[in-house]
């Protein structure tokens, strides 16, 4: 893998630094933006980001490389910050299945934000297919006394449990790790 990597960024440097002609003949674009939307692709900036670190860590023993890949997750951790009206939510993002929830998820659906905001201080809410838990955790937010989530999917279960221990709602928020049929729709 790390031969391809370099045979294709050598092949890119001979386009764009040898022959940058060729390309804004043949591409009609600038020499610039070119290089730039290369790079800027989310897929191939990770994996430039991963082979360098492979690269730049190769020379530690092995338990050094598991500590520095360890040490740069527990810092790149994907957290982002939704504002829901006037809540503040902090939603763990691990894979770009969940960008959806952070992106358009707390707008996506009106009727629902209404209806979650309408409940009292001391009502229940259930929360059926809670996925990474937005709902639960605007109700949570909202003052909703007990919230109950079901999310049967283990990944997405993961991913809920923590976004309710980061918003400090474990007091508030169950969650359970079923599903409420035995077949599925």
């Amino acid at each position: 893998m790390l031969w391809q990597f370099t045979s294709d960024l050598c092949l890119v440097w001979q386009m764009t630094v040898c022959y940058p002609t060729n390309i804004k003949r043949y591409m009609n674009v600038s020499l610039i933006h070119y290089i730039v939307g290369i790079f800027v692709l989310t897929k191939n900036l990770a994996i430039l980001m991963s082979i360098l670190l492979k690269m730049i860590t190769a020379f530690l023993p092995r338990w050094k490389r598991l500590t520095v890949r360890a040490r740069l997750y527990n810092r790149l951790e994907p957290f982002e910050d939704v504002k829901i009206g006037d809540k503040h939510l902090k939603l763990f993002i691990p894979d770009r299945t969940c960008v959806y929830w952070a992106k358009v998820g707390p707008n996506s659906e009106p009727t629902t934000n209404a209806w979650i905001r309408s409940f009292d201080s001391n009502d229940t809410f259930v929360d059926i297919g809670a996925n990474i838990g937005l709902y639960s955790l605007m109700a949570a937010a909202h003052g909703v006394s007990k919230v109950y989530a079901f999310e049967p999917n283990p990944f997405s279960f993961s991913v809920l449990s923590r976004n309710i221990i980061s918003n400090s709602y474990d007091s508030v928020i169950f969650p359970f790790c079923l599903a409420m049929n035995q077949c599925s729709s």
